[in-house]
Formats: structure tokens, C-alpha cells, sequence
């Protein structure tokens, strides 16, 4: 399964959706199948995930630029459904207050470093540092 990021506009509103492709394989002779795993409308739960995701144990993990509590931008994972066909569950891990603390705006997925640390940068670098969890 190849994970896509992609942005769509419906009806004014610009939605962002995490989309997973399955690729063909050996024998299949259909066409890949494109499956909406979470839309993000912005608000609390982020908008606009640009950049890439990376998982561990089929839990994805990735970055909102903007969205959140202050609009700073998120870090989120999502979880998938227990049942075939179910629902994936979006939760945010972190929401950027742009202080010098943490930083805004994520300009870069996440990495999984020992123990299952999440690891990335910020666009705006709160002092001395851009890395985060």
C-alpha cells in the first residue's frame, strides 16, 4: 500500500484527505483502488497535512501546517478501524502554539526514533531548537 496526501476542494470548502493506494499486483487485472482514510476540514483536528506520514503497527503518524488549538499546525495519528470497512480514528498528539517552546507550523512528517519517539521540524523554530516530541 503506497500512502498519498491529497487536497480537494468541495463545494468551498477546502478539505484535505489522507487517501491510500493499492497498487496492482501479479494477477489483478482490475484498476488500483483509491480509499479515504480521514478527511482533515481544519479546525481542531489540523489542516492542510503536507507532508508524509510514516507508521508502526498500522497506527500512521504525520503533521498538520496549520489547524489546532492556536492554527500552528498539529502532529496526529491515525488508528485504523477494528472492523473491515470501519472508520479510522484521527487523534491529535500535539498542537503547536507557536511559542518558544515548540514552535508553529510543521513543515515535515514525523520519524519514529527508539521507543517510538516522534521526531520532525517546524517551520518557525521556537528558541534553540525546531525538533519536537
Amino acid at each position: 500500500m503506497r500512502t498519498l496526501e491529497h487536497t480537494i476542494t468541495t463545494g468551498g470548502t477546502l478539505l484535505a484527505a489522507l487517501l491510500a493506494f493499492t497498487a496492482l499486483t501479479g494477477a489483478q487485472t482490475s484498476r488500483p483502488t483509491l480509499t479515504t482514510l480521514y478527511n482533515f476540514p481544519g479546525g481542531g483536528d489540523g489542516a492542510n497535512p503536507n507532508a508524509g506520514v510514516t507508521g508502526s503497527d498500522g497506527v500512521l503518524y504525520g503533521t498538520t501546517f496549520y489547524g489546532g488549538t492556536a492554527n500552528n499546525g498539529t502532529v496526529f495519528s491515525l488508528t485504523p478501524p477494528t472492523t473491515s470497512g470501519g472508520a479510522w480514528t484521527e487523534t491529535v498528539l500535539h498542537n503547536f502554539t507557536g511559542g518558544t517552546s515548540d514552535g508553529a507550523n510543521p513543515y515535515s512528517g514525523v520519524v519514529i526514533g527508539e521507543g517510538g519517539v516522534l521526531y520532525g521540524t517546524t517551520f518557525y523554530a521556537g528558541t534553540g531548537s525546531c525538533n519536537f516530541l
